[in-house]
């Protein structure tokens, strides 16, 4: 207790000398030449001492520009910073690029952080398309079936089926006749063999009507596959689900169907209780997109592609890191989130030319757990820098 004036740091009583946001990386996609979206993307630096601080924020590539790269910032200030893709970008060849932007405070060091940046150059395009206007011939258990659909069920629960597919007559649906039935195993309905063979960034699109009971009870599911016998999960209902009209929806796929000969797509319907019954799946204008396979053919300085991959991919809980370095040097091999957030540093040293790998276990730096999703392993050498998807299933 005294009768002197308190100051107090009104952003965060404990915060670091040096705060950068927001958290996420900064992602640019567009074709080949640009333009690029977003047109730029912007971070906040504040001060939160009571000194003056002296910043710099440098990428490691040479597609975007950073501004002001360097800077003071008064006592209790803040500034922002923009990441724009730049004419190099629009000189890159088809493909996916990586880097990393670096955040440093000269003054004290507090802060000092980095984000992930990600550019795609090359617009996904329709490669299959499946408008049930005929049978595509897909294995179908139970009441799986190929036609039309009736309007029927949704008396008691949710909404009737459709009385006909979003395109044509047709559809892919479970009961084509109303209400699937109670006490129900899981029962698929699964595509013949895709060919994603030189394709990356592949993504599902399909037109969805669904009826279905909250999953405490009843479930609907949808699965992806390489080899037709080991499925991992895209999605489920999260609770129950509603729906009286056609719904566009889509799924990034890619970390299990890129580059795959032999993709497999398996809707599921149940298991289901024995109480209320919905009137279930139907399934029309199932796309797959994707990007043929770019290499630069051009040396740009700063993004010469590093190979990294993992296997197997999904995993749980063990896979390895391959990565492959045009010349000998300084690397690091990196596992992040999908917000940039990093969870694990796997190895970081002196390599030889060539290739090499690193085992992950599944664990962040704290020795904890880390959770079923998709994680970024990113390597960052003196030649450039890449990044690759794993996905981690329990």
């Amino acid at each position: 207790m005294g009768s002197g004036a308190e100051t107090i740091n009104t952003f965060s009583p404990y915060a670091l000398t040096m705060v950068v946001g927001p958290s996420d990386g900064a992602s640019f996609e567009g074709d080949v030449g640009g333009p690029f979206v977003p047109v730029d993307v912007s971070y906040f630096i504040n001060n939160n001492s009571d000194v003056p601080l002296t910043f710099v924020v440098s990428a490691d590539v040479a597609w975007v520009d950073v501004t002001p790269g360097t800077g003071l910032i008064p006592a209790g200030g803040s500034i922002d910073v923009t990441v724009t893709a730049n004419a190099v970008a629009a000189g890159l060849a088809q493909g996916s690029y990586a880097g990393t932007l670096t955040f440093e405070n000269l003054t004290d060091g507090e802060g000092n952080t980095v984000r992930l940046l990600d550019l795609t150059a090359g617009l996904p395009k329709l490669v299959y398309s499946y408008n049930m206007d005929g049978d595509p011939g897909w294995t179908a258990a139970g009441d799986w079936a190929h036609g039309q659909p009736t309007g029927g069920g949704g008396v008691s629960y949710g909404f009737p089926d459709p009385a006909s597919g979003f395109t044509g007559s047709n559809v892919y649906g479970f009961n084509l006749g109303g209400d699937y039935a109670p006490n129900l195993p899981e029962l698929h309905l699964v595509t013949g063999a895709i060919d994603c063979t030189g394709l990356e960034g592949v993504t599902l699109k399909f037109m969805r009507w669904l009826n279905v009971e909250q999953p405490l009870y009843d479930h609907a599911s949808l699965a992806v596959s390489s080899d037709g016998a080991t499925f991992f999960p895209v999605w489920e209902n999260p609770a129950e689900i509603i729906e009286n009209a056609w719904t566009q929806v889509e799924y990034d796929i890619s970390a299990v169907a890129d580059g795959q000969a032999t993709v497999y797509l398996r809707w599921t319907m149940g298991t289901t209780d024995g109480n209320w019954q919905y009137s279930g799946w139907n399934i029309d204008d199932v796309e797959i997109w994707g990007m043929q396979d770019g290499v630069s053919a051009i040396a740009v300085p700063g993004v010469y592609q590093l190979k990294v991959g993992n296997h197997p991919n999904p995993f749980n809980p063990m896979t390895t890191v391959s990565f492959e370095l045009a010349a000998a040097g300084h690397a690091t091999v990196n596992v992040y989130d999908l917000k940039g957030r990093l969870v694990r540093n796997l190895v970081e040293g002196a390599f030889a030319a060539g290739p090499h790998s690193a085992p992950w276990d599944g664990l962040g730096n704290g020795g904890q757990p880390v959770g079923s999703g998709v994680y970024l392993v990113r390597v960052v050498s003196n030649t450039g820098a890449a990044e690759h998807k794993m996905v981690l299933l329990k």
